[in-house]
């Protein structure tokens, strides 16, 4: 109701609004807006006239933006006009006028300028988080999950050494697929399946990942603006950000990695350690370091992208060496191609961790989650990542308390129901809904072709007259009947007449159907 918004003018700005006067506002204000003490005017009345249809149009204006409900009381004074514009601005909420140049002296009335950014108060050195990653389901949820929380710690943490983030794709056609318009992904060719040519995969698919890396490096190096990169796995989500400070961090020739048990030459047998001599000597020069987690310079990434795929290569060729490193093939070939180059890497332990069975006591100093293992609560609880290469995982449902769970994989738990419950209906994607809908198919139809199965062996049963007819034939003949013989017996004698069913008409001659 606009007649609750009432002026009440003090001083001499009151005795200034009589019946009669000029200064007040149209009837229609008047009657309705503004109730006003009518006294006589005077000679300071008339120096601040101009002053009065402002204070009025303020009080509109505060009605109506609907920020006070009570009477507004305005103080007219000699600076009646800039304390009126004053309180416009901050009733509307508006930003303040831009900057006019005076007439007088041709200088500007400086406009209140917005606060300044956050600073941070360490020096940031921001890294690339960088996933290769193919197009298995399982890789898909995995790399949806990294996404997720990378996004979480980049809200929460403005300040960290992280920097963009990209899903390295590769696709059998170079095209990217559906998630590709969820996060940052850059498309490359993978190798050619199961050959023997420099541009195969010779039958083993991890080595896409040197091959990606380079072709990434070579031909799409704008996309990682950062001076460093943080090589990672799709099953590697990040706990917190890895701390790239200028002591400890990962320096131009020295990159950070984690000690891996299984790359320590002292635990091969001697037939291994043969086969890896032809590739460097002395073993002990080989960091049991592979490229994930690895936090690296981009330039000395780019320098040894080329020899990580070149002695991938030349050890899958190999067949004792291939049969002897199995899946850490490209693990190794890594180590090796740094150790050839002379490079030394920084060990820290920290930087990842590897929960197994009931999990670890202290998570919260390690930066990188790698789920490679079986996590186990109890005899009734366990979770692989093993269990959905072709699904994505649904909802972990609370752990109960007081059965030997650890903090490792309670933090999994809510690492993962976090992204999960943030994605909604969306984390199962529609080609997972179209599986299932395959797959009521597919029941469906071996259903039908049971019944169809069942109906066709009905109409080839022998009746129970015709089988007693048959039995007695084979039991005169000395053949196998009910009960004689094995149980499956071929029939192969000679049977009555009666049971015989009367043989098909034979097909027509080539002249009838020319006719």
């Amino acid at each position: 109701d606009p007649g609750r918004t009432r002026l009440y003018a003090s001083g001499c700005v009151g005795r200034c609004l009589r019946p009669g006067s000029a200064m007040l506002p149209p009837p229609r204000f008047r009657s309705s807006t503004v109730s006003v003490v009518k006294r006589r005017r005077s000679r300071l009345c008339r120096i601040l006239a101009v002053a009065v249809p402002t204070c009025v149009i303020i009080a509109l204006q505060i009605h109506a933006a609907g920020h006070f409900e009570e009477s507004i009381e305005l103080e007219a004074s000699a600076h009646g006009r800039r304390m009126a514009a004053e309180a416009s601005r901050h009733v509307n909420h508006t930003s303040p006028p831009a900057p006019r140049a005076s007439a007088a002296n041709g200088s500007a009335h400086h406009a209140v300028q917005p606060l300044p950014p956050t600073q941070c108060s360490r020096h940031r050195r921001p890294y690339h988080v960088l996933v290769p990653c193919s197009l298995s389901v399982e890789h898909q949820w995995q790399a949806r999950l990294s996404y997720h929380r990378y996004l979480r710690l980049k809200e929460s943490d403005p300040c960290s050494d992280l920097g963009g983030f990209t899903r390295l794709l590769t696709s059998p056609d170079g095209k990217p697929d559906l998630l590709a318009a969820e996060m940052p992904t850059v498309v490359t060719r993978q190798l050619k399946r199961s050959g023997r040519c420099d541009d195969c995969d010779h039958g083993f698919p991890l080595l896409n990942r040197p091959w990606a890396v380079r072709r990434l490096l070579a031909f799409h190096r704008k996309e990682v603006k950062e001076e460093y990169i943080l090589l990672l796995e799709a099953d590697m989500p990040l706990l917190a950000p890895v701390d790239n400070g200028a002591e400890g961090g990962a320096a131009p020739l020295s990159p950070v990695g984690v000690e891996s048990r299984a790359l320590k030459a002292s635990k091969l047998r001697n037939e291994t350690k043969a086969v890896l001599r032809r590739w460097h000597s002395p073993l002990r020069e080989v960091a049991p370091v592979g490229p994930s987690a690895l936090l690296v310079h981009k330039r000395q990434l780019e320098a040894l992208a080329g020899p990580w795929l070149n002695v991938s290569l030349s050890l899958r060729r190999d067949e004792a060496a291939s049969s002897a490193l199995g899946p850490l093939l490209e693990r190794w070939a890594w180590s090796l191609a740094a150790a050839e180059a002379g490079v030394a890497h920084q060990i820290r332990p920290t930087l990842q961790a590897e929960p197994e069975g009931t999990g670890l006591s202290e998570v919260g100093l390690f930066s990188v989650y790698h789920m490679t293992s079986e996590l186990r609560v109890g005899r009734s609880w366990n979770w692989s990542k093993r269990a959905f290469t072709r699904s994505y995982p649904p909802r972990i449902p609370p752990l109960p308390p007081n059965k030997g769970a650890k903090k490792s994989t309670f933090a999994f738990v809510r690492l993962l129901n976090d992204a999960v419950d943030a994605a909604g209906r969306r984390w199962m994607p529609l080609y997972n809904r179209t599986r299932q809908n395959r797959t009521a198919q597919l029941a469906s139809l071996e259903e039908s072709i049971g019944q169809t199965k069942q109906l066709i062996l009905e109409q080839l049963v022998v009746p129970d007259a015709d089988r007693r007819t048959v039995d007695a034939v084979d039991r005169q003949q000395g053949g196998c009947g009910a009960g004689e013989g094995p149980p499956r017996c071929e029939r192969t004698a000679a049977v009555s007449p009666a049971v015989v069913s009367p043989s098909p008409p034979s097909p027509p001659s080539p002249a009838s159907s020319w006719r």
